[in-house]
């Protein structure tokens, strides 16, 4: 399936309780980079919480760096200070 990012894909993960619960994944490709999202929960039933979810993927800043790095090794997530405020 196509979505406002590209190619995603819609999942059905298996709970403990022998059910599952919808996800769908959602990425792209930087400079030696991929940024992976998972959305779940209400942003798949409601159009406005998946636009909102879409519009937080899309806000994310990705600074690789220039040191070299293996292959899918994870970068270090910092949160912007004014995020940093709010959750304090």
């Amino acid at each position: 399936m196509v979505g406002p990012l590209g190619p995603e894909l819609n999942a059905q993960i298996p709970t403990r309780d022998g059910g599952f619960r919808l996800a769908k994944f959602i990425g792209v490709d930087g400079p030696k980079w991929f940024l992976r999202g998972v959305i779940s929960g209400l942003a798949l039933a409601d159009t406005l919480a998946m636009t909102y979810m879409i519009d937080i993927f899309r806000s994310v800043v990705v600074m690789r760096g220039v040191s070299p790095m293996p292959p899918k090794e994870l970068l270090q997530l910092t949160a912007p200070a004014a995020a940093k405020k709010v959750i304090s």
